[in-house]
């Protein structure tokens, strides 16, 4: 089922990219309500990946032609890199601070990206040694949890969590990444995917994962592909996870509850809950939608745009 863009009390922020048809650009992209607004003009490749609004201030973290970039209110900010390029995961606003979560390069051929953060402009770096990544942010008082991976020299993906850049291994070995971060009251939990493998010519598949307190809780047993945790979000005793399983999926204090539509694809890539409702964005067959407790809401149509997607979500 889909439905327009609902009558509601709350605002619904979707941000992401649109892609013209015609064109191979994607456009960096926010949605209130329903309301398209363009935030790059399409001359360069541009994604808007997170979003975050405190009062009437709206703030957009993503990229454009390769540079990190926040939008506020519309209006672009160019975030510094170590010369070649930057892009940014996640965004987190307190008070008068913001803080993004991403990663930058420092060439073109051959570069390593170093996961990293921003706090009103100011680059830091959380790994200056491993090819790595930032992918949320979330503060909570005087604390900034990062969230994350590392590749090391073996080629080994590890799941990681900064807390005010102090590294902690989420992750045992096994390829794995983190995707979201959330703090509430003393715990922290972190989603993210635990690559498969192949043992004795048996293969394992992709599970998806969040670690309460970096302790590992399976959300899936690894028998079937095309499973991963992509966000999380805790409503009071609640735990909701958003992820691909192998379409859109929530899990709700680890039960598995999938978006299912005839002769259609999904995915989701992120979650906001705000009392009883639960927002899921993502695609459903490469264009933009969220879906409202299970009813999904299509953003564009196709055509006259191309493939979409929702990356981020925020509702007050």
């Amino acid at each position: 089922m889909v439905v327009s863009p609902p009558a509601t009390t709350n605002d619904v922020y979707a941000v992401g990219y649109t892609q013209p048809a015609s064109a191979t650009r994607q456009v960096a992209s926010l949605w209130k309500n329903g309301a398209f607004t363009q935030l790059t003009d399409g001359s360069a490749i541009a994604t808007a990946t997170s979003v975050f609004v405190l009062g009437n201030d709206v703030y957009v973290g993503g990229n454009d032609n390769l540079k990190a970039r926040i939008w506020k209110n519309g209006v672009a900010i160019n975030l510094p890199d170590k010369g070649f390029s930057g892009y940014v995961n996640a965004i987190y606003v307190v008070g008068a601070d913001v803080y993004a979560a991403g990663g930058v390069t420092t060439t073109i051929s051959g570069g390593i990206s170093n996961a990293c953060m921003w706090k009103n402009g100011a680059l830091i770096i959380l790994d200056d040694i491993n090819n790595s990544n930032a992918s949320g942010i979330f503060v909570n008082g005087t604390d900034v949890y990062v969230c994350g991976r590392t590749t090391d020299s073996q080629l080994i993906k590890t799941s990681v969590l900064w807390k005010n850049g102090v590294k902690t291994k989420l992750s045992d070995g096994t390829d794995a990444g983190a995707t979201g971060v959330f703090v509430s009251g003393n715990d922290v939990y972190v989603s993210g995917t635990i690559a498969g493998k192949i043992v004795n010519n048996v293969t394992t598949y992709s599970k998806a994962v969040v670690w309460k307190n970096g302790t590992a809780i399976t959300l899936s047993d690894g028998s079937s592909g095309g499973v991963e945790a992509s966000s999380v979000f805790v409503n009071g005793q609640d735990v909701y996870v958003a992820g691909s399983f192998p379409n859109a999926n929530i899990w709700k204090n680890g039960v598995a509850t999938p978006i299912v539509e005839a002769n259609a694809s999904s995915s989701a890539q992120c979650i906001f809950v705000l009392g009883s409702d639960v927002y899921l964005g993502g695609d459903r067959n490469s264009t933009a939608s969220y879906f409202k407790n299970g009813v999904r809401v299509q953003l564009t149509q196709n055509p006259p745009l191309g493939s979409s997607m929702v990356k981020g979500i925020f509702v007050k």
